[in-house]
């Protein structure tokens, strides 16, 4: 059985997953953003189509020892890329205070017990983004 996800709307490149997500989402794998893609292996970066539209990268380690980012650059100097304009770069850096200010509003011990569960909506970060 194969789960449908989401089509991602662009694509990070990174040599640490877990850190790209912190940096540009203030997320954990657990709760990344569906509309995002982030890749760290040198496959899936050389294989990544022309058109796709990529954030222009986040590294970890020197350019020397990390496979990833050598995969990179080679798939640049390839052309066909598109980058996150201006304009995307913000709704990035939007989404994220958003998800920042959710984190930091969310109660520090849980709510008392009452015999009613009030359950709030699950967001739809996709639309958000957009």
């Amino acid at each position: 059985m194969t789960i449908e996800r989401p089509r991602a709307l662009f694509t990070v490149v990174t040599d640490d997953v877990d850190f790209a997500l912190s940096v540009i989402f203030a997320c954990a794998r657990s709760n990344a953003p569906s509309f995002a893609r982030v890749i760290d292996d040198p496959v899936e970066i050389l294989a990544l189509p022309n058109g796709a539209k990529v954030h222009p990268g986040i590294w970890t380690t020197s350019r020397e020892t990390s496979g990833a980012e050598i995969a990179w650059r080679g798939r640049r100097r390839r052309g066909g890329l598109v980058f996150l304009s201006d304009d995307e770069m913000e709704k990035v850096s939007r989404w994220r205070a958003r998800n920042v200010a959710g984190e930091r509003d969310a109660p520090a011990s849980p709510p008392p017990t009452s015999p009613v569960a009030v359950t709030a909506p699950v967001p739809q970060f996709a639309q958000e983004w957009r």
